[in-house]
């Protein structure tokens, strides 16, 4: 048997309590929680202290092979530490797998299996139309299917980053630990390794390494280490603690330089600075070095006689100057302020502008005002104190000119200077105001009125002058004058836009009716190519620009753009997916944010969806919608009395005209599968169509892989215009296209070619 002095046996016992305790905390598991805070910690605990244990098992391993002359011991007992070291061994590796310290292996099995796609055209071979609308039910269900496993995987990532937190703090305690270890069982060992040896430990096992096999791989030599420490009062350094420190000086040294190279960076700077680094020894919770400025790049210089030493380039001062020198004021930082200029043409008086003289009338002698209760009068001094004498004769007399002599050469000699001068800008609040009183006194007296329109022309024109700040002063304080002034002619424009405003929804001419086109940007271009360039060409979309493409933001901004610049030419109504709440879960929301960096866009375009129409009627006798109809509407004056304006709700007349579908196999209403709208046979269309004298109905809404579908007698047809949707379903796309007697013809078109499609 072994001393009980032996090293050996103390570490092996010290090993045999710490897998006691593990055992113990193991036991413990029972009465945490499933999952929690509590419940990592202590799985984080058991696992450091299992990592320790194996690595003492190591350690133990190695000191059997390793034994020194004086610590002989015989075979049997090099046998039984053998027996006890492997006994330890399997326990840690039972403990581990009770664990299941798997190192997150299986950690792909979060995401589930990987589910790849039928090919598209495989799976609509031989399917008639019932059992494609099933192919589209299926997509959708698959669809949603992946939204819930993806927020499951986001909730797994959260779990997991929990878990990598946790580690990290392990591996920290375990370094720690680990460092306490090594120090004692170098303190065990130094009497029985020879002296020409040294212990080292790379990836925590110990190993026995000659002194000459030690390369130092840190770009900081061990005599720069010797040299800090003599300047902070440490004579003893030993060369090998000095080389040990040089790895971990050059880390912490490049931490903080990288972290001041992002500070350098986020402050748009090439040059790095000592406030750089200042900041980045904050981040690090380490009190700045104090002492340094840079004002300018700090300029270093090579010591004389040492190959790599250098040190800042400082003047030489004398410390007695120093002293006897005066304090200098203190340097302020650049910063930025703002102050007016002028206001309305008029310069305020404080010390950033220039002073302006201004006469002060005496005071002497003026008697005081006072109303007829006794209080005495508020004068507000007027702004003209502050123009110069030839300006306010300049004013003076273009006043007198347009009041008084409109008529005359003078007055329009007058306006040719008001045209071109280029010191008028201080009288411009002048002229404003003045054209907006004289307007609102002289509505009668069209002579002066026409020469005021004249004055503000000339004002206009003037290249030197910015009339824009004071374009409401013309118009806003007039606009009462002026509506009374032309209260005839918009009574009538008010009856023609009542007309305008009845009519809004409907659409005369020939026309291209497209449907659903769901940011496929370049199968639009397509569309466009098949259809005909706008405005040579009117068209009628029927909603559903955006979600599932990739283009979604590029669609309905072209759309939007074409409709500003040519609005008689192209009419663009709303479908189920012009919504916030849709939109948030079927890509256009996220594609906004990935490509502006903020959600302003997504907001102003579903700010739009609001006002985009709900139908479409073709010169009276085709009713076009996204999706369907409705059971709380029988007739098409009911539709001009929903309020558009607003997000599209889940239930009631609104939400059917965008989400329900016709269907064979139901005679009157049915509940839709999409949880919103309705399911209509064909004896809904046939009365429908007979209320309001229409011929049929053209719709979007559902996948059609012909590009159009006519359903219940030619009653109600399908327009599909997105082709091989999703990039994966295969399918052609088709507008219908309406000449001007309303023959109808469908233009059938396939995707866009790669090559063209980005």
């Amino acid at each position: 048997m072994a001393s009980s002095t032996d090293p050996w046996m103390k570490e092996h016992n010290e090993a045999a309590k710490l897998a006691e305790d593990i055992n113990g905390m193991i036991a413990e598991r029972s009465s945490f929680p499933a999952s929690g805070p509590e419940t990592q910690r202590h799985a984080s605990a058991i696992r450091r202290k299992i990592t320790i244990l194996g690595t003492r098992l190591d350690s133990l391993q190695s000191l059997l092979t390793k034994l020194p002359g004086k610590q002989q011991i015989s075979e049997k007992e090099m046998n039984r530490r053998k027996d006890m070291v492997a006994n330890l061994r399997t326990k840690v590796n039972q403990m581990a797998s009770t664990l299941n310290m798997s190192n997150f292996a299986n950690r792909d099995s979060l995401f589930g299996p990987e589910i790849k796609p039928a090919d598209a055209m495989r799976r609509t071979e031989g399917l008639d139309n019932h059992g494609i609308v099933g192919l589209q039910r299926q997509i959708m269900k698959e669809q949603d299917e992946g939204l819930e496993k993806l927020e499951e995987t986001v909730t797994s990532t959260k779990h997991i980053a929990l878990a990598v937190n946790e580690e990290l703090d392990l591996h920290t305690r375990l370094i720690d630990d680990l460092d306490q270890h090594v120090d004692v069982t170098d303190s065990r060992l130094r009497f029985s390794v020879p002296s020409g040896l040294i212990v080292h430990e790379p990836e925590f096992k110990m190993s026995i390494v000659p002194k000459e096999a030690i390369e130092v791989t840190s770009i900081v030599p061990k005599e720069a280490i010797e040299v800090i420490a003599q300047s902070i009062g440490i004579t003893n350094l030993s060369p090998e603690v000095a080389l040990a420190l040089a790895p971990d000086v050059e880390y912490r040294v490049r931490e903080i330089m990288q972290e001041a190279i992002k500070c350098m960076r986020h402050s748009r700077r090439t040059t790095l600075t000592a406030e750089d680094v200042d900041s980045a020894l904050s981040l690090r919770n380490v009190d700045p070095v104090y002492g340094f400025a840079s004002g300018d790049p700090l300029r270093f210089k090579r010591a004389a006689g040492h190959k790599d030493l250098y040190y800042i380039d400082d003047k030489d001062v004398e410390f007695k100057d120093v002293i006897e020198a005066p304090l200098p004021k203190a340097p302020l930082d650049t910063s930025v302020k703002v102050h007016w200029l002028a206001i309305e043409g008029v310069q305020p008086a404080i010390p950033e502008n220039a002073p302006v003289e201004a006469l002060a009338a005496s005071s002497d002698g003026k008697k005081s005002e006072y109303k007829e209760d006794g209080l005495p009068v508020d004068v507000k001094l007027p702004v003209k104190h502050v123009l110069s004498k030839e300006l306010q004769l300049y004013f003076d007399k273009i006043t007198e000119l347009t009041m008084k002599k409109s008529g005359s050469i003078l007055f329009k000699q007058a306006l040719v200077s008001l045209a071109t001068d280029s010191g008028l800008h201080p009288l411009l609040p002048y002229f404003t105001y003045l054209i907006a009183d004289e307007v609102a006194r002289n509505l009668n007296n069209f002579s002066v009125l026409f020469a005021l329109m004249r004055v503000a022309q000339s004002l206009l024109q003037n290249p030197h002058i910015h009339v824009e700040p004071y374009v409401r002063l013309l118009i806003l304080p007039n606009l009462e004058p002026y509506l009374l002034l032309l209260e005839p002619e918009m009574l009538l424009e008010k009856q023609k836009n009542e007309i305008k405003r009845l009519e809004a929804w409907r659409v005369y001419g020939a026309l291209m009716i497209c449907g659903d086109i769901h940011g496929q940007f370049y199968d639009m271009k397509e569309l466009f190519k098949v259809g005909g360039d706008c405005p040579k060409t009117n068209y009628l979309f029927l909603g559903d620009f955006v979600d599932r493409g990739f283009y979604s933001v590029e669609t309905f901004l072209l759309l939007l753009a074409l409709k500003v610049r040519y609005p008689d030419r192209i009419t663009l109504i709303r479908g189920n997916h012009e919504s916030r709440q849709i939109t948030q879960v079927y890509g256009f929301y996220d594609e906004c944010l990935r490509k502006y960096g903020s959600v302003n866009v997504w907001r102003y375009c579903t700010d739009i969806f609001d006002y985009l129409s709900l139908s479409a009627l073709i010169e009276n006798r085709i009713f076009s919608v996204h999706g369907g109809l409705s059971p709380a509407l029988s007739t098409l004056d009911q539709i001009r009395t929903i309020d558009r304006k607003q997000e599209v709700p889940h239930d009631g007349a609104m939400c059917d005209l965008l989400w329900s579908d016709p269907e064979d196999i139901v005679d009157g209403w049915g509940l839709s599968p999409r949880g919103a709208g309705f399911l209509f046979g064909g004896s809904v269309v046939t009365s429908f169509n007979h209320s309001n004298n229409i011929d049929y109905i053209c719709r979007a809404h559902q996948l059609v892989m012909e590009g159009y579908k006519w359903m219940f007698n030619n009653q109600i047809v399908t327009v599909w215009s997105a082709p091989n949707y999703c990039y994966r379903c295969g399918n052609v796309a088709a507008i219908l296209e309406l000449d001007e007697n309303l023959h109808k013809r469908f233009r059938v078109f396939d995707a866009a070619p790669q090559a063209d499609s980005g």
